[in-house]
């Protein structure tokens, strides 16, 4: 009796001490996502805008009729293109079918990515999941797309789901492989999210793209 109390006691020391590390590793992982935005961010949106900013200053110093179509016609272009950024930095935070249609729309919606993107969420069966688990396993799969979109020669990915006990995500691609899931590794987000209390099981079929 007092041996198994002793155990017991270890076990749930051991997992408090994974809880304490889980959560730290997920508010770092939230504040690289933030830097990762406000570089997006800055690098893409801004830039546009700035762009159509100058081309709009251009138009209204007057000139030539077909100067001044041609500067309100860029800008037009730009804040179109800003426009487009920004929506898909915003599904790649938190897509609106996730929370309005689950976790199988929302993967099905991976195939607009690309027509070399495959997704095979039937094993689903249109079941919903807690929020948490929901968001941390779209994050994952749209991780590994985009890796394999990036990192591959073909850029071809494979995404699959399904409920076997617990909810399982699995991503493939063809290329040479790499992925680390380590923390301080290329892809740590995934692990870090993974290693939540409650989030999906991570299946990451050989070879996974990493950034090189």
């Amino acid at each position: 009796m007092v041996l198994a109390r002793a155990r017991l006691s270890v076990q749930q020391a051991a997992q408090a001490v994974e809880l304490r590390a889980s959560r730290a590793r997920i508010v770092e992982a939230g504040v690289q996502q933030r830097r990762q935005l406000e570089r997006d961010l800055h690098d893409g949106a801004q830039q546009h805008l700035l762009a159509a900013q100058a081309a709009l200053a251009r138009a209204g110093l007057g000139g030539e009729p077909e100067a001044v179509a041609d500067a309100i016609a860029f800008a037009q272009s730009r804040l179109t293109t800003t426009m487009a950024e920004l929506r898909g930095l915003a599904r790649g935070q938190h897509p609106a079918l996730l929370s309005q249609a689950g976790l199988a729309s929302a993967l099905g919606s991976l195939v607009q990515l690309s027509d070399r993107v495959h997704v095979d969420a039937a094993g689903l069966d249109g079941r919903r999941f807690a929020p948490v688990v929901e968001a941390t396993a779209w994050f994952v799969a749209s991780e590994g797309v985009v890796n394999a979109l990036k990192y591959t020669d073909d850029g071809a990915g494979t995404v699959t789901a399904d409920v076997a006990g617990v909810l399982r995500v699995g991503i493939a691609d063809a290329g040479g492989g790499g992925a680390d899931f380590a923390p301080a590794a290329g892809s740590p987000g995934c692990a870090t999210g993974c290693g939540a209390p409650g989030a999906p099981w991570i299946s990451t079929a050989a070879p996974v793209s990493a950034p090189p």
